[in-house]
């Protein structure tokens, strides 16, 4: 017999709980901005990048990634498929990818305020 190739604990790991990120593993363009209120960025991306980015007031001590953000606000796992949007701190945040149990991308907005728009239209 031969050796067909070899198992690491983080290849039995991942098929128990889903994909796990660790420092060989690459993430590009993490965060990509869309418009001047719009971004699309990688769920594993740092809370505390996402906050240097958009500056939403995010509870950058309680979680290290988006994902893990989101995930609290749901209070649970998305469903394969599922339209998740959650508002927290004037911003929208859409879930648009979701892989292994992890949301891979969100789509992250910043809300207009009403009181912006009424002082707009009072000034024309």
């Amino acid at each position: 017999g031969g050796t067909a190739g070899l198992v690491t604990i983080e290849d039995l790991i991942e098929e128990i709980v889903g994909n796990i990120f660790d420092e060989y593993d690459e993430v590009e363009d993490d965060i990509k901005q869309i418009d001047n209120h719009t971004y699309e960025i990688a769920g594993l991306c740092s809370i505390n990048d996402v906050e240097d980015i958009i500056e939403a007031g995010l509870p950058v001590e309680i979680y290290d990634t988006l994902s893990g953000f989101i995930l609290g606000q749901l209070g649970r796992f998305p469903e394969e498929n599922e339209s998740i949007l959650i508002n927290f701190n004037g911003f929208s945040y859409e879930v648009l990818d979701t892989e292994d149990k992890i949301i891979s991308k969100v789509r992250v907005k910043k809300l207009e305020k009403q009181d912006d728009h009424v002082n707009d239209e009072q000034g024309q």
